[in-house]
């Protein structure tokens, strides 16, 4: 028997959390489903595409476009546009990290942010050649 992780007890506290859980994972899902079902229209006011038939073709488990070739257009737009921010916020952790480092003066803390840094640099450099 795991022991309890706050005030609340069992049965309330596994309860509450799977039932966040669920919410989490059926938000996501919709959200997902969304955005992909935007994908297609997107592409379809843009004639790169017919219509999308009803019902959509995506897997019904997964949410993957049943076109192979539509399923790598749409990750790779998808991760291209969510590249700059993943940058920015890895930017920003370095900055925090070395901001705390010279304050509490931990050497731990500076070999973290090399190791931030280095992603920071090789992720940007894999994108500029991408790009070329």
């Amino acid at each position: 028997v795991l022991p309890q992780l706050s005030v609340l007890g069992r049965p309330a506290e596994p309860l509450l959390l799977g039932g966040a859980l669920l919410l989490g994972e059926a938000a996501g899902y919709l959200l997902e489903r969304r955005m992909r079902l935007a994908f297609l229209e997107r592409a379809a006011a843009a004639g790169q595409l017919l219509a999308p038939a009803a019902p959509p073709p995506l897997e019904p488990w997964t949410l993957q476009f049943v076109d192979r070739d539509m399923e790598a257009q749409y990750t790779s737009k998808a991760f291209r546009s969510a590249f700059l921010p993943f940058l920015v916020f890895l930017g920003m952790c370095a900055a925090f990290n070395l901001a705390l480092s010279c304050v509490l003066k931990n050497e731990f803390l500076l070999d973290e942010l090399c190791g931030e840094l280095v992603l920071l640099a090789s992720l940007a450099g894999a994108r500029w050649r991408a790009d070329r």
